[in-house]
């Protein structure tokens, strides 16, 4: 008879035992997939921060990168009017001094 209720009490301590590793292992779970989804939400909005701010930092690399090419054009086109304005001496053709010194001699 000891040995029967020797027995049922260890049965009744390991039915317990269960009952609480099962109520631990769905708290559990609950904790995980709570601390999962608060996870993810602060990754996914980490990561649109960091698509926004690299957006915004194309944008304005964009937007230097057209405002150089216009200034590379405005250049080009004020040396174009300048070669224009002033054209190169030909090939084999004397330099002319638009003002010669003045001959030592003359008086």
């Amino acid at each position: 008879m000891l040995n029967t209720l020797w027995h049922a009490e260890l049965k009744h301590i390991l039915e317990e035992g269960f009952r609480e590793l099962r109520s631990d292992n769905a708290s559990l779970r609950a904790e995980h997939t709570a601390l999962r989804t608060e996870f993810t939400a602060a990754v996914a909005g980490k990561l649109q921060e960091v698509r926004d701010e690299l957006r915004r930092t194309v944008e304005r690399d964009r937007k230097e990168l057209l405002e150089a090419r216009q200034e590379i054009r405005d250049l080009r086109r004020q040396l174009d009017d300048a070669r224009a304005d002033h054209p190169a001496p030909q090939a084999g053709a004397p330099d002319q001094d638009p003002d010669p010194p003045p001959h030592a001699g003359s008086r």
